[in-house]
């Protein structure tokens, strides 16, 4: 009795290793030779005028040294509003990405999604993509990448890496948030 105690009190932390062990292999994934198109997944936009929070403006700097690898792809940044924020994330994400002297003319935006899923479904309804590309935090690439597969999209990943005050308490949701995609996406 002592034994199956002991097993069912260690299988969550068995569980936590694994999804750790995932978003690892995950934060390491490189991206397609030949890219059509570099989908950039929002994150919180801050402020009036809005602006990039540290999270988001890690991913868009990612996005701009992926860019210049890949200058002939399409760049799409992928979010919508939240209820605290000023702004759609997409159009905050163009236009720091315009400043970085991209294109314009490369630069499509997706303004109504509000999760990860949402962002893959809405952003290839309405561009469309053959070789895709998902830049997101590294802790989060995992996630994206399960969820492109389970919705048949074609995709790579290149993580952006975290630097932010707050990363520890993103990776902590970010496990939360595999458990719901496993059982809910």
């Amino acid at each position: 009795m002592k034994k199956f105690l002991l097993a069912f009190l260690l299988m969550p932390a068995v569980y936590l290793f694994v999804l750790a062990g995932l978003m690892y292999r995950g934060s390491r994934k490189k991206p397609s030779s030949h890219p059509d198109t570099l989908l950039v997944l929002g994150a919180k936009v801050k402020g009036k005028p809005a602006y990039p929070s540290q999270m988001l403006k890690e991913r868009l700097d990612h996005a701009v040294h992926v860019h210049k690898r890949y200058p002939e792809s399409q760049i799409i940044v992928s979010g919508g509003q939240g209820p605290d924020e000023s702004e759609p994330e997409a159009v905050v994400m163009k236009r720091y990405l315009i400043a970085q002297g991209i294109p314009s003319t490369c630069i499509r935006t997706e303004v109504k999604s509000s999760r990860t899923k949402e962002n893959l479904l809405f952003s290839q309804k309405r561009f469309g993509f053959n070789d895709l590309v998902i830049i997101t935090s590294d802790y989060h690439m995992f996630r994206a990448l399960f969820l492109a597969k389970r919705l048949h999209i074609r995709a790579s990943g290149s993580a952006a890496k975290s630097k932010s005050r707050k990363r520890y308490k993103n990776y902590l949701k970010e496990l939360l948030a595999i458990s719901h995609a496993f059982l809910c996406d």
